[in-house]
């Protein structure tokens, strides 16, 4: 069965400052999204069996686009904040520039916000040369300015505050504004951490975790994730998960792999979601459900998840907790192929060849086709291989039937190894060489393919070595993408 943890770098976090939390709210904001690739929906590595390190997270959106705050400040407050901030007091200056850069209750001015940030963050405000550190980062209401907005963050980091400390351990990991230095990095994000900080600690949790920056450490990755995931971190509940069920720094355990899974599912993590429907499918950690499985496939399918939308179409394909429904399946393939996934790019390709849910089109099954045996599906190769061996959709042509057949075989497709044995033994595509023949033949035997088998034990004989049964088949789905 393939293994796979999908991985989103950085999914962004929602805050909904209130006027009770003045200071905490945009400093928090700012702390969990500055350098370290906020809402970059990005999975590298399909394959991989492990999340990705953080240190490779893209830089973040726009300061406008990172927090959604709660728009319940009237003009009458923005009134008392203008009067109070007028007479100098810091925290309606930076309560007043936090509404001039969000655009609340006032139109959204970034110049009159930084000129209230300054005034409060000259005054000592943490929160406030933080804030203004963020706006040198962004170059919003000033020119961009790493170097500045290092200089205000560090005010605000000396101070104890604790997003101006994590920020200034990124703007550490990272070089940004400062000499790179993973040591003063990691001091600076364990300050924050120390603080109770959720997203210092899950940060903090990954760092060991993968060794970046400090001495690989799955237990002391294991200790600050669990605190960060306590505290409702989704993405440490995530690589909790992904911890527990590999007994990495913990010891291996499905039904605590599930329930932190679920946890980051509950909260609308897409890839967890998948995770979880995989679980329910297979029975690992849980009693077996398919129901519960497609309606957790569906979850994260509708969030755009291609693994989801894959897993989905093959549900609605076999009827598998779910009506079966070849129409459904379809759209979900679509969906997911035209993502790139190969596993769906395979099967709507073949849907079309066989004409399942959709008009047969021999033309549309090659596009797909080859677009998955592209990016090395096998079930696609061997399938390639043998339109060109009959002249199925595309121009005969045993040489590149031998080139995908050979593609395939490699990955140890005992279809592929039988059918590229069978071009050696009559020459096809390739010298002839019965030599070579056997050798592949044998190794789809030894893997129980039973036509291989069969064909061993008759020596060669020729009235089986091309027939209609070696035409494309209507292959069995994959097994779904399940990350167990």
């Amino acid at each position: 069965m393939l293994k796979r943890m999908a991985v989103v770098l950085s999914r962004s976090i929602a805050f909904n400052p209130t006027l009770s939390v003045k200071y905490s709210a945009l400093g928090t904001m700012l702390a969990a999204s500055l350098f370290c690739g906020l809402n970059t929906g990005c999975r590298l590595n399909s394959r991989s069996d492990a999340p990705v390190s953080l240190a490779q997270a893209d830089v973040p959106a726009l300061l406008s686009k990172l927090i959604d705050p709660k728009k319940d400040i009237t003009t009458e407050d923005i009134k008392e904040y203008l009067a109070a901030a007028e007479q100098g007091d810091a925290e309606a200056q930076f309560n007043l520039g936090y509404c001039y850069c969000y655009g609340i209750s006032v139109k959204l001015d970034y110049q009159e916000a930084i000129k209230w940030f300054r005034k409060a963050a000259e005054q000592g405000c943490a929160a406030a040369q933080h804030a203004l550190g963020g706006c040198y980062f962004y170059g919003k209401g000033v020119a961009k300015d790493d170097q500045e907005a290092v200089n205000w963050c560090r005010k605000a980091a000396e101070q104890g505050y604790a997003d101006a400390q994590l920020t200034l351990g990124f703007c550490y990991y990272k070089g940004n504004g400062v000499t790179q230095d993973y040591q003063e990095g990691i001091k600076w994000i364990r300050k924050a951490a120390e603080q109770e900080h959720v997203y210092a600690q899950y940060r903090l949790g990954v760092r060991y975790y993968h060794g970046d920056g400090v001495a690989q450490d799955y237990q002391e990755g294991i200790k600050w994730l669990h605190k960060a995931a306590e505290q409702g971190e989704s993405d440490a509940q995530f690589y909790l998960g992904h911890c527990y069920r590999y007994g990495e720094g913990v010891a291996e355990d499905d039904q605590e792999a599930v329930k932190w899974f679920r946890l980051a599912a509950e909260q609308g993590a897409a890839d967890a979601q998948t995770i979880v429907g995989s679980c329910y499918y297979s029975g690992t950690g849980v009693t077996q459900d398919e129901q519960e499985a497609v309606k957790w496939f569906r979850l994260a399918a509708e969030q755009g998840d291609a693994e989801a939308q894959y897993n989905l179409g093959v549900c609605c394909y076999e009827g598998t907790g779910v009506a079966k429904n070849y129409q459904e399946a379809i759209k979900w393939f679509r969906l997911a192929a035209e993502q790139g996934h190969p596993g769906a790019q395979f099967n709507l390709g073949m849907r079309y060849y066989f004409g399942e849910g959709i008009a047969r089109d021999k033309q549309e099954t090659i596009k797909w086709i080859c677009k998955a045996a592209e990016q090395g599906n096998s079930c696609a190769q061997v399938n390639l291989g043998l339109f060109y061996y009959f002249g199925e959709g595309v121009a005969e042509d045993h040489q590149k039937s031998v080139i995908w057949l050979r593609k395939a075989a490699e990955q140890g497709e005992p279809r592929a190894q039988f059918n590229l044995g069978l071009r050696y033994y009559a020459g096809e595509g390739v010298a002839k060489d019965k030599k070579e023949a056997v050798k592949w033949i044998r190794k789809a035997a030894e893997q129980g393919h039973k036509r291989s088998q069969e064909w061993l034990e008759s020596d060669g004989n020729d009235e089986i070595e091309v027939d209609n049964k070696t035409q494309p088949q209507k292959i069995p789905l994959p097994e779904l993408f399940f990350y167990f």
